[in-house]
């Protein structure tokens, strides 16, 4: 019986030159391009990610917001996980080398790159929730930047982090980071390329290096990887769609019973409301423009993994090329999507010159990256908010209404240029006669003693 299983597996094993045959079309065609146009647009998020985080970091307040540490967090995931991705296929492990083109690597390189791939993959789908999450506190709930940063930020950063931690070195633990012969090392959890037809687990063919049957706990892998790739649609558009219907009925109330509909009990002349509202649009708009990002990206790899559980086992040659393109892209789109208010302002304010959107794209970028640029322009800003800071402090101090307006007028347009949401909490309230201790203390430095002498002391509210 022994002789006829052995008989049997000889039977099925095949010839490396059969092989190198079978696969050379598809090797230097299809497999070639997907892996050129992968890597190229992997480079292109790499350096727009990095242009982001310097922008971020060259910026006014750098650190010191919820969304600039989300937006940093996004960047070093979607860095993590391109990075891999860049070098043409060249962390192949060799012995894949008849199936995928430009495989130079060995089992350590497809190691590497998965580890860091896979760190990267879901650091970057846990923060793109936890964006939208921040949203929809900010905006429905109506909890300040302050509040979130205490009470909220530490479970999206903690929850994130520990999930790729848990999630990626498992997959290590379990030998789960393989190429199978498709040029990436995350997709074969069990090590069985062609070439390992026809031989036992643990088997290595000769001429090879890596054992067939290379690594375990395939189920508990792609149950994670289903995880993965279903949790985050599903809380990205229910938040998503929880937003826009909080915005729209704002709308529709102040539609049908005009601006006192809003907060019948507030202060807040209609003026007031009518910011709040824009700013809502505002960041609605910023939820929509992260959420088609997220989905452009990481759509296929949702369709990829459902196609799977419907038992395709091919891709379509189209959607093939389209996964490869934008996949990678993440780090582009954010950074689009980050500059987007900023090109809008410096389009605006060079209303004279009638510059178009690419000349005000490229000013805005190469400011935003010049550091002799960025601390012009952070002495600028803080010269003008250390202006503003004393405007709105006096303003809450003696109550003063046209202050106040100033005050939520330059917060709404600070918010929509920059696309930051810190500074609406304390002008909003401060409109409505609220601040919280945090920023009583803050505006006491602002004002220095003497001035807080003078106006005395602020109405203090507790952040609920």
């Amino acid at each position: 019986m022994s002789d006829d299983n052995s008989q049997s597996q000889e039977n099925d094993i095949i010839p490396i030159e059969t092989l190198t045959a079978k696969y050379e079309e598809w090797k230097y065609g299809q497999g070639r391009s997907t892996i050129i146009l992968g890597s190229t647009m992997a480079i292109i998020s790499v350096i727009s990610s990095w242009c982001l985080i310097r922008m971020i970091m060259t910026s006014k307040d750098r650190l010191s917001t919820t969304y600039h540490r989300l937006l940093l967090g996004m960047s070093i995931g979607d860095i993590l996980y391109s990075l891999p991705i860049a070098n043409f296929g060249a962390k192949s492990p060799t012995d894949v080398n008849y199936k995928v083109w430009n495989a130079h690597g060995n089992q350590a390189t497809c190691t590497a790159a998965g580890i860091f791939g896979g760190m990267g993959m879901f650091l970057t789908l846990f923060y793109s929730c936890s964006l939208n999450i921040y949203y929809l506190i900010f905006i429905k709930y109506s909890k300040s930047d302050s509040y979130i940063r205490k009470k909220v930020e530490p479970f999206l950063h903690g929850i994130t982090i520990s999930l790729a931690l848990i999630l990626s070195i498992g997959a290590l633990v379990n030998e789960n980071y393989n190429d199978g012969g498709s040029g990436s090392c995350i997709t074969a959890p069990i090590y069985n390329p062609p070439h390992c037809q026809g031989y036992e687990v643990g088997d290595i063919r000769e001429g090879f290096t890596i054992p067939c049957g290379r690594g375990q706990g395939e189920i508990l892998y792609w149950i994670s990887a289903i995880v993965s790739m279903i949790i985050p649609p599903v809380v990205i558009g229910v938040s998503l769609g929880m937003l826009y219907r909080h915005v729209s009925k704002q709308e529709r109330r102040m539609s049908r019973y005009g601006t006192g509909a809003l907060n019948s009990a507030s202060e807040q002349s209609p003026s007031d409301q009518n910011r709040d509202r824009s700013f809502s649009y505002a960041v609605l708009n910023k939820a929509i423009a992260y959420s088609v990002s997220y989905f452009l990206t990481w759509g296929w790899g949702v369709g990829a993994v459902i196609m799977t559980l419907l038992g395709v086992e091919t891709m379509p040659v189209p959607y093939d090329y389209l996964w490869a393109m934008f996949a990678p892209l993440e780090g582009f789109f954010n950074l689009l999507i980050f500059m987007h208010p900023k090109v809008v302002a410096t389009k605006k304010s060079n209303r004279t010159d009638n510059i178009n959107w690419p000349r005000a794209f490229v000013k805005t970028f190469w400011s935003a990256l010049s550091s002799q640029g960025s601390s012009q322009n952070n002495r600028t800003h803080a010269a003008a908010s250390n202006d503003k800071k004393k405007k709105n402090a006096h303003a809450a101090l003696a109550g003063s209404e046209e202050n106040n307006k100033i005050s939520a007028t330059y917060c709404s347009t600070s918010v929509i240029n920059t696309g930051d949401m810190s500074q609406l909490s304390t002008s909003h309230r401060m409109s409505t006669g609220g601040i919280s201790e945090a920023e009583n203390t803050e505006a006491r430095a602002s004002l220095g003693s003497d001035d807080f002498q003078e106006n005395g002391p602020m109405n203090n509210t507790d952040e609920s």
